[in-house]
């Protein structure tokens, strides 16, 4: 221990850790950023915030995957995990029942190709981005589900700051 003297008030060294430190830990209400890479199961890379912005989310305001956000709690600043979702936890299984046919003519021309991306609106007014899934004689097969549904997902993940 060593005592040591600034503007007339003494302090005590004692190498223990500040106290904001030990809060700053992943926990509910905190503000969290994080790099990530997201692969699947076949090592192709969906994307990446290397080189760009961090993903920010407030932990338990329902701002990332249920179970993404479960794994990241207690982590600290700079510490790196990896985190594998099943389909259910992450964009969910294909489901039949989102693969919808319309008549030809009502898929833009330049879009007549399966896995085309086209955006579609919602009875809502949501846009969608959904796929050409197959073309027939005078039908098209369009998929409503999310481009990583039915997919294992991995997330390569740093902590880069906590508020």
């Amino acid at each position: 221990m060593r005592i040591f003297a600034l503007l007339g008030v003494f302090f005590i060294a004692t190498g223990a850790v500040a106290a904001d430190s030990a809060e700053s830990v992943v926990a509910e209400g905190k503000l969290v950023s994080y790099d990530y890479t997201l692969t699947l199961e076949d090592g192709s890379v969906v994307e990446t915030s290397i080189g760009r912005a961090p993903l920010s989310f407030t932990y338990g305001q329902q701002g990332a995957f249920p179970a993404l956000e479960k794994a990241l709690a207690g982590l600290k600043v700079n510490e790196r995990t990896k985190i594998v979702l099943t389909p259910e936890e992450g964009y969910g299984p294909v489901v039949p029942e989102k693969f919808v046919e319309f008549p030809l003519e009502q898929i833009p021309e330049e879009n007549r190709r399966a896995g085309d991306e086209i955006t579609a609106e919602s009875p809502t007014g949501q846009f969608l981005k959904v796929r050409v899934h197959e073309i027939r004689d005078d039908v098209a097969v369009v998929n409503f589900n999310h481009v990583l549904a039915g997919q294992t997902l991995t997330f390569d993940v740093k902590i880069v700051s906590i508020d």
